[in-house]
């Protein structure tokens, strides 16, 4: 009895641990969003197979650097990515204030 206990537990570990933390850890470390490290790993997967799923992040990370360097896709690139870059926010923009800050 304790022995499938501690497959179940292992099995559930390892299940939550590449399915929820390993994305969202490799997102952050690449700049894309989780839910673009998700599907990658699918996406690559299904057609690549193995090795698809072991060179999913980088293969992601490469179409963005190429979707960042052309000015037509770039906004491709801010879609897989997980921040906005900020010359894409508002350049030279003014600070808003709002009625309980600008008494100050």
């Amino acid at each position: 009895m304790s022995t499938i206990v501690v497959i179940i537990g292992y099995t559930v570990i390892n299940i939550l641990a590449e399915n929820l933390v390993s994305p969202k850890l490799m997102g952050q470390g690449l700049k894309l969003s989780v839910l673009v490290v998700f599907l990658s790993f699918i996406f690559w997967g299904w057609l690549l197979g193995f090795v698809g799923t072991l060179l999913a992040a980088p293969l992601t990370v490469l179409l963005k650097i190429i979707l960042e360097s052309s000015d037509d896709t770039r906004w491709m690139a801010i879609v897989l990515g997980s921040d906005v870059p900020e010359e894409e926010i508002a350049p030279n923009a003014e600070p808003e204030y709002n009625e309980c800050t600008s008494a100050f």
